[in-house]
This record gives structure tokens, sequence and C-alpha cells, in this order.
């Protein structure tokens, strides 16, 4: 099998591997706090402090050459040939971190809320070390100046926040590889990425306002959030010439934006002494756009896929696209080829991971002892790529491979003409095949009928123009009964008094039904992850439901 350090052990009869890790991290703060009601009117508090944080990690790998001398003994000395110079990594790195915040408050009514960070990272070039950042956020409760006859309570708040952000260790300086010798020659090379003694910080900054109201009795309750975040100066490893006898460099450079809305209302239904039903709902919308790469760079892959599918930024497009193989078009529908498959252009955008929207429906009954609740979740819009799909059509084991066409023929029978080996005769009523919808290439309606009857026909996987990437795309659009939670609270008297205040007991499940989803054979969120393996499954096992039991106890 190939090794992380790129090994292959499988070209051995026998092998012996070992790598040593050691990886710790320690932080040492100072804090001061100070807490202090000026007058009747004014209240602050404040914290003063530092962080000294140290990420240290080091790691030892070497294995046998040519397999084990002695069978079963496991030792890198049982090598048959010499063992090659261990490769060994040592990382250090070290934060200095000076921090204060200070919260002015006024009648309870108006706040005022200050940071402030400079953290020296060991991690960036010397002259470059030190950034700073900020932030501030307001509120007003503005119910607390005038009775307002329709509104229990009613805030405004106003926020600003900078966030500066370092990079790994050895990014800046470049060091030498060592090689095996070459005999008695000791050999060093030059890394495959360049390190660059030019970088800087990363920075994200962001904006927030939001409303927050309560009515009928405070039963009501609305809140919304509207945002900006932009992340400028991005650190990431360009990919270079391979005639600057190197692959990638690091480089600062890039802002990628993201604007958006987040809404939440509750709703007290029934409330009295002995019954309750809650409502609340939650919908957020969230607009990404890459605005701009390093120099000289439109497209960065962020990560790739088995299949030929990545995620990439592109510049002016949602961040996390995936790019791929994707129909060619002609008046807004694919083209197809004289022999009735799909035409194809390598490398273009074929989806966007990110929902259009997501949201929640919580409902909570309450009714004496016993509480009962469960949620909807919800997503809308956003795609995917199934390598499940991209693989098992070809071996025409799903059901989307089978079937009967529109002449009532089944698709895998062979093409059968009116006129033997003349196709502009047209298929005879007992022809088999499929028409892909689109267009041929003068802009008439596709009629011609594709083969689906060998491996190399309509869904042959290993064609890219025969089945391009794109034809996997799906909406990930899903709704599920996310959670269920059935809860009793115990009677005190259960525990001989007064031993706890509050004891409950609670039957959990989670992820029980999926209600609606667009994607065959998968769960939508079967992802590899949510971060650099969004939009993209591989593998999909089937949901799994879980159950659980709680038991809460306050004392």
């Amino acid at each position: 099998m190939p090794s992380e350090f790129g090994i292959n052990l499988a070209d051995e009869a026998s092998g012996y591997q070992r790598t040593d890790r050691n990886v710790s991290e320690y932080n040492y703060d100072l804090i001061l706090t100070a807490n202090k009601q000026l007058s009747t009117d004014f209240s602050i508090t404040g914290v003063l402090g530092m962080n000294i944080r140290k990420e240290l990690f080091s790691s030892i790998y070497a294995s046998t050459q040519g397999g084990l001398a002695v069978p079963d003994l496991y030792s890198l000395n049982n090598s048959v040939s010499t063992v090659p110079i261990p490769v060994e990594t040592d990382t250090e790195k070290e934060v200095y971190g000076f921090f204060g915040n200070a919260n002015l408050g006024f009648k309870n009514m108006l706040y005022l809320d200050l940071t402030a960070r400079n953290d020296v990272s060991s991690a960036l070039p010397v002259d470059k070390n030190s950034y700073f950042y900020w932030s501030a956020a307001t509120s007003f409760v503005f119910t607390e100046v005038g009775d307002i006859s329709f509104l229990d309570f009613g805030k405004i708040r106003l926020n600003y926040a900078s966030v500066g952000n370092d990079t790994g260790p050895n990014r800046t300086t470049t060091a030498y590889t060592r090689n095996d010798n070459f005999g008695q020659a000791i050999l060093f090379s030059y890394p495959t990425t360049v390190n660059n003694p030019e970088l800087q910080n990363e920075s994200l900054t962001s904006f927030e306002a939001g409303l927050e109201l309560a009515a009928v009795d405070s039963r009501l309750r609305f809140d919304l959030g509207l945002y900006q975040q932009i992340s400028g100066d991005q650190i990431v490893s360009v990919e270079l010439s391979k005639s600057t006898g190197a692959s990638f460099k690091w480089l600062n450079g890039g802002e990628i934006e993201n604007r958006g809305i987040e809404v939440s209302l509750g709703y007290d239904i029934i409330k009295n002494a002995n019954f309750n039903w809650n409502l609340t709902a939650n919908w957020a919308k969230n607009v990404s756009e890459v605005n701009s790469l390093p120099e000289g760079i439109d497209n960065y892959q962020i990560n790739s896929f088995q299949g030929g599918v990545s995620l990439n930024a592109t510049v002016g497009q949602p961040y996390g696209v995936l790019r791929g193989t994707g129909y060619s078009y002609l008046n807004g529908q694919p083209t197809i080829n004289a022999s009735g498959y799909p035409v194809a252009i390598a490398d273009q955008v074929i989806g966007n991971p990110n929902p259009d929207w997501t949201g929640g429906i919580m409902n909570t009954f309450t009714y004496k002892s016993l509480a009962f609740g469960f949620l909807v979740d919800m997503s809308q819009g956003g795609e995917v790529f199934s390598l499940d799909m991209h693989y098992g059509l070809g071996t025409g084991l799903p059901s989307e491979t089978g079937g009967l066409n529109e002449l009532g023929n089944p698709i895998r029978d062979a093409l059968v003409f009116n006129e033997p080996g003349n196709p502009a005769a047209g298929y005879a009523s007992n022809s088999g095949g499929i028409i892909f919808p689109g267009v041929q290439a003068d802009g008439s309606v596709n009629t011609v009928r594709a083969r689906a009857d060998y491996y190399g026909g309509a869904y042959y996987w290993g064609n890219a123009t025969r089945q391009p990437n794109s034809m996997h795309i799906y909406d990930a659009s899903f709704a599920k009964l996310r959670e269920v939670t059935i809860t009793y609270k115990l009677p005190k008297s259960l525990f001989g008094g007064n031993v706890f205040q509050n004891a409950s007991i609670s039957a959990v499940g989670s992820n029980l039904w999926i209600i609606n989803k667009n994607v065959p054979h998968a769960d939508p969120e079967s992802g590899l992850s949510a971060g650099n393996g969004q939009g993209y499954l591989s593998g999909s096992y089937p949901t799994m439901r879980t159950y659980g039991f709680k038991l809460d106890l306050t004392f």
C-alpha cells in the first residue's frame, strides 16, 4: 500500500514501516478582571490579559527496503536492503497574544462592548509577525425609553469585528530536503513548495445588525440578523509552472465575501397552567462570492476527488463550486452528437454545493410534567456530485439503467432500424435504446437513439463524453424529521425530599425520517465532510437512526 511518504509497500513481498509522532500544545494565560458600578446609571466591566500558546510537532518515519529478511520479524533492522534515511519532521510555533475587553452599560438600556487584541506569531516574517484586531458591539433596548403598547421588549444591535490569523510553521523560509545517498554522494533537493518571506497575516472583517422583539406577554418572539463577512489576504498554496523547478508557492491574496440573513420566530400558541404548545421557526440564507484570488489566478483548486471532480474557489462564483466535465449547450439545451450521446466540455463549473436557504420548525408540547417535542429540518437548493451513480450507472445495476423507453421496449434491447443499416430511415417499433434530451448540432430536437445494450453505451462511465460529470449532479434539497424527544420531569418525592432541585428522564431519537429528497439512493448529507469535502458523495452508507435515553439531575 502507498504510505503517506510516497513509499509503496505493495512492491515488496513483505515490509515494515514505523512512524513516531509527538504533538503537544501548551497555553499560559494571565487575566485581570474588574467590575465597577460607577453610579446608579453607569456600570463597567473590564478584562486585561495575555496568552502564550506554544505548538510542537515532531515525527520520524522509516521503512524497510526490499522486504523482511526474516519472515514475521517486524523490525527496521530486519530489512533485506539498507534502510533509507528516515524522514524527520520537527516544527514549532509560538503565538503571544495581548488582549483587553471593556463593557459599559447605561440604565439597563444602552450597552457598548469593546475588545482589542494583538498577536505576535513566530510563523510570520519577523517584520510582519505582529497584527492587531478589534471589535465593537452596541445594543439599545428601546422599550426602556418609553412605553410601546404592543411590545414587551425591543432591542437593536450593531456589531463590527476584525480578526487576524497567522499560518502554519516553516512557510516563510526555504529549507532543502535531505535525500538518500547516491553511492557515497550526499544529496539534497529543492522542495516542491516554495516558501514566501513576504507572507502577512490573514484578515476577516464582519458587520452585523439585528433586531429582537417580544410581544403578547412575551409569548411572541422575533429575532432578525443581517451580516456581511469579508475574508482577505488569504494564505494559499498556488500552482507554479514546472519550469520554475517547483510545483507550488505560498502566497497572500484573494477576497471571499459572505452575506446573509437569519430570522427566528417563536410563539406560545397555547399557554396555561397545565398545557403549553410552543412553535419556533428559523430561516437562514447565505450568499458567498469569491471576489478575487492572488494576481494572475482565476481559479484555485481546494480539493480534488475521484471521477475528475474538484472543489474550487473561482473568481465571480460562490466559494466551493464543483468543476468537472459538463454538457455543451446550444440555445440553452444540451448538445447531442450524431451517435445520440451528449457532447461534453472539460473543466467547467458543474454545481454549487451551497444551499439557497436552510430552515427548521420546532414544536414542543408540555402537559404538566410531560414534554414532547419534534424538529423538522429543511435545506433548499445546493447541488452534489454522486460518484456512486457515476460508477453505478456504468455497471447497469441501478434501476435507472433499466425499464422501458417511450416505445414501450426495454432500453437494454439492441437498436433496430426500419431499414437495416440505415439510421436515417428511423427506428422500428421494437427498437431499444434511449433518447437523451437535447438538440443536434443544427439546433433540431434530438431524435437519435443511444445504445444501452452494452458497457460502452449510454452510461459508459469510463468515457467523459458519454457520461459527463454533470450527468450526476443532483439537487441536494431535503426535509428531515431531525429529532424527537419525550421528557418526563420526575417528582422530588421520588428521591426522598430535597436531594435534587430538578430531575428528569428523556428518550431521544435523531435522524428518524427523510421526508423528502432528490438524490437517488443516498442521503444528501452523506458527503465526505461539511468543509472542503462538501458536495461530493462517495460510498454513501444508509443514514443511521440513533436512539438514546438521558437522565438530568440538578443539585
